[in-house]
């Protein structure tokens, strides 16, 4: 029997890092004056806050000074906030009515200073929001967002404060600044004409209601989509026909079943893990319909959430032409390192083109194999993960499960530290002495060749129901130096990969093992970086720049030389079969021309919702239309499955858009190919890595540190050839 039941299960989360101004390894125990990482304090055990043990409001007292996760309450952020912009509001003011000419020093450099306090908190609720289930921390979320947006939109709309950045800006090549400080100038001066400090009077009060309204609509939708999707389960109670199942998925089913409240069965959600591993794997084509159209409904059918999209979207498009800009598009573009609509369009143009002939070869390989199950009417989206599952068993002669057994979580994590210290010499050391957030969460202090301190790292692998959907990096402190002194920075890889289940080890397949390389890689971005200020460092990075680091890291995770560093058998501890290595080489290109394609319609329906001018944006439903009908794309293929979709295009918690991470590929792809053109372990060639785009971070023009590294502009060519697209 197939039941769906509501869960009832409300979450309110709020990202708000939008607020925000913008030897292999030493496992070794803590050493013995340290005690256990504290554990997060409980909602029972809360009282009011005072001001005097407001942690957030004096020097953290912990080991490098990390956030004190075990000492934060809910009402400890609101008061800290207000204090944070008190102060910060007495500089502004001290910098808007000084005497003396504007300099950097005086203006540029204060400024920065300025932000240490106000950034720290709101970094440090934006991290606890994506992964806490204390729902006080969810309850003062809303009023934090829009007191810290308000206060922030004061600030790039001070035309006092702005008529000295601007001062500063026009002296630029006369004064003896040094590059950085060059490049914080033009940074400080660039983010305020972006928020609209040059607009009238009307403008200006347009552009504030603009501003408030998105973030109400941002705040609306991402429960609101988390809710819908939560709130829906299948429950499986005839064990027949869980037979062409994966045990792990199986077993992950039985407990989720038992966790939502159910004596018997088998549950299965619609979270990434549950959802994408039931569509690979069961049989039933009318089961596995109504789960993807569950999935899909806040952009289908759901006329509400189409109905903010489409509101947001229209009012981004108002708030570009405020600007000066014809688009959101050419917006988010002035922003951007691929720099330009022409070369965004050559570049979709030539990636399509490539990739549209080996799609229909590919699409007729699946038809061919739905045949064989009685589908002779075309394949829906619904079938795209069963039958590409079913062609990849076919083709790699290994299934999903074979594979896993030589990924266990521990392992790539290993596999991960181990390939940093190949290219660079890091080690990693286990912190058991920092406080959590989770009991699940790991922490790891990262130390350079020379076992000087880079920073600290936390890893929270596994999915709890607490937390937002996806995988991402958080920086809760970004590099930069305080007089002589470097602050090291603290970040954190966040994943939702299943829990194990019971007596096994976390087994991961391989496109998961890639996501924790991918993440890893944008955590090294912020942990090599080495520069003065925060609005300098990698974290500050344009996203589309932002995003290479980590999808260079995620190359080398399947690559052979690579894999015989640390996939073993998670039974008999062997080493990584020769078949295994073969299995995951032919399937490296299979379905790459469909999954591109996929990529393409996620770019070209963003394009269709922002590269329109106010009043002119589609309905959503039209816009998806438009996009499959001009690419001519068979059913099967849906702009939903790549990336984050359009929650990643509309949500509080600010994902690349699919060009920005298109753009991250390419480059991504260039600057692997020279290590293949070398060896893909070479040292002298990581170090250059390293030393020309790791290490400066945002203290110079992104392209600029590209063109130190590869001496030429990214070539089109690595990418195809990535992707298997060249032949």
């Amino acid at each position: 029997m197939l039941q769906f039941f509501p869960t009832m299960i409300t979450t309110f989360r709020v990202m708000l890092a939008a607020l925000l101004p913008l030897t292999l390894i030493a496992c070794e125990q803590a050493p013995r004056e340290q005690e256990p990482s504290p554990a997060p304090a409980k909602p029972e055990e809360r009282r009011a806050a005072q001001p005097a043990d407001n942690p957030l409001l004096t020097r953290y007292l912990t080991p490098f000074q990390t956030p004190p996760f075990h000492r934060l309450e809910a009402t400890h952020f609101l008061p800290a906030l207000e204090q944070a912009i008190s102060d910060h509001r007495e500089i502004v003011s001290g910098i808007r009515e000084s005497t003396e000419a504007a300099g950097f020093s005086n203006t540029i450099e204060v400024l920065e200073h300025a932000d240490r306090d106000l950034a720290r908190i709101t970094r440090t609720l934006a991290g606890l929001i994506a992964v806490s289930d204390d729902p006080e921390l969810h309850e003062i979320a809303p009023e934090f967002s829009a007191q810290a947006a308000a206060y922030r939109h004061a600030v790039l709309f001070d035309r006092d404060l702005f008529s000295r950045i601007n001062s500063v800006h026009d002296q630029l090549e006369e004064l003896s600044l040094n590059p950085e400080q060059h490049r914080l100038t033009k940074l400080t001066y660039r983010r305020f004409l972006l928020a609209g400090a040059e607009s009238d009077d009307t403008e200006h009060e347009r552009l504030l209601e603009i501003n408030a309204r998105l973030a109400e609509l941002e705040r609306q939708l991402d429960p609101a989509l988390r809710e819908t999707r939560a709130e829906q389960e299948l429950l499986i109670e005839d064990e027949s026909l869980l037979e062409d199942l994966p045990e792990t998925l199986v077993n992950l089913a039985a407990r989720a079943a038992r966790e939502r409240g159910h004596p018997s069965g088998w549950a299965f959600t619609l979270h990434e893990h549950s959802l994408q591993s039931f569509l690979m794997h069961f049989p039933d084509r009318e089961e596995r319909q109504a789960m993807f159209e569950s999935w899909i409904k806040p952009f289908g059918s759901d006329a509400e959430a189409a109905g903010t999209v489409h509101e947001m979207a229209e009012l981004r498009a108002e708030r570009a032409e405020l600007l000066g800009y014809e688009s959101h598009l050419d917006h988010v573009l002035a922003q951007s390192t691929i720099g330009n609509r022409e070369r965004l369009r050559e570049l979709l143009d030539g990636v399509t083109a490539a990739a549209r002939d080996r799609a229909e070869e590919e699409y007729q390989q699946l038809e061919a194999l739905a045949r064989q199950d009685g589908v002779d009417q075309g394949l829906d989206p619904w079938d795209w993960w069963y039958y590409r599952e079913r062609l990849r068993e076919e083709e790699m002669g290994l299934t999903d499960a074979d594979l896993r057994n030589w990924f266990s979580l521990e392992q790539v994590r290993d596999g991960a530290f181990a390939l940093a210290n190949r290219l660079w010499g890091l080690s990693f050391h286990v912190r058991t002495d920092l406080p959590l957030w989770s009991t699940d969460v790991e922490t790891y202090e990262i130390r350079d060749a020379m076992g000087g301190h880079l920073g600290v790292i936390y890893l929270d692998y596994s999915h709890r129901e607490s937390k937002r959907a996806g995988n991402w990096t958080f920086i809760f402190r970004p590099s930069h130096h305080e007089g002589d002194e470097r602050i090291a920075p603290v970040v954190a890889n966040v994943t939702n990969f299943p829990p194990p289940a019971a007596g096994l080890p976390a087994l991961l397949p391989p496109g998961e093992v890639e996501t924790l390389f991918r993440q890893f890689g944008r955590a090294l971005g912020e942990l090599l970086s080495d520069v003065t200020y925060p609005t300098t460092a990698a974290s500050a990075l344009p996203a589309d720049f932002a995003q290479f680091p980590g999808r260079l890291m995620q190359r080398w995770a399947l690559q052979p030389e690579v894999l015989r560093m640390y996939a073993y058998h998670h039974e008999t501890g062997s080493m990584i079969s020769d078949d295994a290595i073969n299995a995951i080489e032919s399937g490296k290109y299979l379905l790459s021309g469909i999954e591109t394609l996929q990529h393409i319609a996620a770019i070209e329906l963003d394009l269709a919702l922002h590269d329109v001018g106010a009043g002119e944006v589609p309905q959503l439903d039209q816009a998806i239309e438009a996009v499959l009908e001009r690419l001519a794309l068979p059913a099967v293929v849906s702009p939903h499955f790549n990336e984050s979709g359009l929650v990643g295009l509309f949500s509080a918690h600010q994902e690349p858009t699919p060009h920005q991470a298109l753009w991250a590929d390419l480059l991504a792809a260039d600057a692997f190919a020279a290590f293949k053109d070398a060896t893909i372990l070479d040292r002298t060639l990581a170090e250059r890595l390293r030393e020309e785009i790791l290490v400066p971070g945002n203290s110079r023009d992104p392209m600029e540190s590209w063109q130190a590294f590869r001496e030429r502009e990214p070539q089109l060519e690595h990418l195809l050839n990535a992707r298997g697209l060249d032949e």
